[in-house]
């Protein structure tokens, strides 16, 4: 019996993602939840590999990213736990702080630390 709702639950998991591809997804006119959260992640992807570039040292890069996903997990989880918007809501959070880094660190000012 476990085994069968662990299949069922699989099944539930694999069709949404036959119904519609990954690929076949046009951020320009995103509608439902699941598009949106594909578009944010295709959006963190662009910017994490720019932001990697301008760091320009890949440990530095690995750390920055422990600490900043450690915290958008953490804000995203207390206020949209269990919800079809987390990913997106974590993904915007991972952009922000992105670009608060390139604001400030990669710049040089002091604020930064």
């Amino acid at each position: 019996m476990k085994h069968l709702s662990l299949i069922i639950s699989l099944i539930g998991v694999v069709t949404p993602l036959k119904s519609e591809s990954y690929k076949e997804v046009d951020c320009n006119s995103a509608m439902t939840q699941y598009q949106m959260n594909i578009c944010s992640s295709r959006s963190l992807y662009k910017n994490d590999l720019e932001l990697k570039e301008e760091i320009g040292d890949v440990e530095v890069y690995k750390k920055w990213k422990i600490g900043r996903e450690a915290i958008c997990q953490y804000y995203s989880g207390k206020q949209f736990e269990g919800g079809s918007i987390r990913p997106m809501m974590q993904n915007g959070c991972n952009l922000r702080l992105n670009s608060e880094a390139k604001r400030y660190c990669l710049t040089g000012d002091p604020q930064c630390g």
